[in-house]
This record gives structure tokens, sequence and C-alpha cells, in this order.
């Protein structure tokens, strides 16, 4: 954005992934967490609308290529993205800073 803004967390790419979608976001914010480039979608320049235009048209040309994308981002955001998965990349996290921080003691 102008003032300098980014996505923090690309939600909305997630939420067409569980959903079986295809996705394709600017290489920026958290677009590129989201997003496994060529797996699940599209990672473009987002200063390019050529580069954008060449996904879009190779996705709506590619009815296979389309399901492959949707279907793997599908099993990342409902495998990687749910709650049960968060927490467990949380707890993990906690884990670790209490150990180091014992360290320190």
């Amino acid at each position: 954005m102008p003032n300098g803004d980014i996505e923090g967390f690309g939600l909305v790419f997630l939420e067409a992934n569980a959903c079986g979608k295809a996705v394709i976001g600017g290489r920026s914010g958290g677009a590129v967490d989201a997003i496994e480039d060529g797996v699940s979608g599209y990672l473009v320049d987002p200063t390019s609308p050529a580069e954008l235009a060449t996904r879009l048209v190779a996705l709506l040309k590619d009815d296979r290529l389309r399901a492959e994308l949707g279907a793997r981002g599908q099993r990342r955001a409902l495998n990687e993205f749910t709650w049960d998965a968060s927490g467990a990349r949380l707890g993990e996290i906690v884990r670790l800073a209490s150990e180091r921080s014992s360290c320190l003691l």
C-alpha cells in the first residue's frame, strides 16, 4: 500500500485453499507464508501486471493444473493451519524458549 502497510498474514489465500481453490498472490507480506509457490498456487511480483496475467492465463487454460494446485492447497490448509497444528507449533516454541531460558540462569 502507498503508506507501506502490508498484509500481515494471508488468511484469504488459506481460506481459498481450504475450499480447494488455487491462489495467486503478491510476493510480499503474509502471502509469502500462506502460499507455497508452485504447490498451492503462485506468488508473483506485486508490481508486475505481466507476471500476474501470465499466471492467471495459465490457470484459466489448464483445468488439471488448477485442480492439482487447489487439491494440494486444500491438503496443506487442512493439515498445517488448523487450531490443533497451530497449538502444537506454539507448544513447541514455548518448550524451546523454556529450555533456552533455563540455560541462562
